[in-house]
């Protein structure tokens, strides 16, 4: 057997382990192998809020399991809902590697961008803030993350 039909019986085998394991079907597990190519559907509202200690907070989002052998992209669209006035430098790190970093972003201004998540893998989210006002407060984000 050639390493091209060794390849395409092993990633069969994968697929129906994939399947069986997850509780899948085959049209579910294609749609999820298409994540990185276009959205599956999948949308979740949330609400971040971040203590701001004299102009800078941090703080781990979570920590995300991507259990299919693709990468799993997320489209983030957000927004900062409050305080109402200053700007902000935000960076999006994820496994210490930054994936948004971006400055001078006000109150109700649209914020998109896309995170990658490896897969098979394990990802930990982290988020930083700096205000332009060195005080204390509490930065409050909605976002709609998409995959």
């Amino acid at each position: 057997m050639d390493i091209e039909m060794q390849a395409s019986v092993r990633e069969d085998e994968l697929k129906k382990e994939l399947m069986a394991k997850l509780d899948l079907s085959e049209d579910t597990l294609s749609k999820i192998s298409q994540m990185g190519e276009e959205p599956v559907g999948v949308t979740k509202n949330v609400a971040l809020q971040l203590p701001i200690a004299n102009g800078f907070g941090k703080k781990t989002i979570g920590t995300f399991n991507n259990p299919c052998p693709w990468t799993i992209t997320a489209k983030v669209h957000a927004k900062i809902t409050a305080p109402s006035n200053g700007s902000w430098r935000i960076r999006v790190s994820v496994n210490n590697k930054v994936e948004f970093d971006r400055s001078g972003i006000t109150p109700n201004i649209d914020i998109s961008t896309s995170i990658k998540i490896k897969g098979w893998s394990k990802s930990t989210v982290v988020a930083e803030a700096w205000w332009s006002e060195k005080t204390d407060t509490t930065l409050n984000v909605e976002a709609n993350v998409t995959i």
